[in-house]
């Protein structure tokens, strides 16, 4: 019981602590300036007048969703997979934001998607994000549910923190 609390236990509970985080300083960087400079294009070439979001179709959609949701979606991926996964499933998730974007416009009833997406998105990535995840961990297509939970768990702990 007394080896608990010697100073050499730790609070690693059994895991090794994480000693990826200098290395990974660098691509985190530049992921922040691409966001930035993304965002920086977007307020030099609408200047904000007469903006209005439920007018966002097209092109503009892609680049507004890009610029938001793919940077922290490579961020969270960066540390969690191997490089060759991490890019793969980034990409994917890029790709498919840039789509989403193209595919928004006016709906045949006359309401705008673009909204609807700006809301939806997150939630919809962060799903999507723990079964890739957790899928290309476990080496299978379907990890186990307890793969599942537990990686949920983490990342909902680390979100709500």
């Amino acid at each position: 019981m007394d080896h608990l609390f010697l100073p050499s236990a730790g609070s690693t509970l059994g895991r090794s602590p994480d000693r990826r985080g200098g290395s990974l300083l660098v691509p985190r960087l530049i992921i922040g300036l691409i966001q930035g400079a993304l965002l920086y294009g977007f307020y030099r070439y609408t200047s904000y007048d007469a903006f209005d979001l439920g007018e966002v179709s097209g092109p503009l959609a892609a680049w507004v969703l890009i610029a938001a949701y793919a940077p922290p979606l490579w961020l969270a991926v960066i540390g969690q997979l191997p490089l060759r996964g991490a890019v793969i499933w980034a990409a994917i998730g890029t790709a498919v934001l840039g789509l989403m974007g193209l595919a928004s416009g006016v709906l045949p009833d006359g309401s705008h998607s673009f909204e609807v997406m700006i809301l939806c998105l997150p939630a919809a990535l962060f799903c999507a994000h723990h079964l890739v995840v957790t899928g290309m961990r476990a080496g299978e297509l379907v990890a186990p549910y307890p793969d599942y939970y537990e990686q949920a768990w983490t990342n909902g702990i680390q979100l709500a923190l």
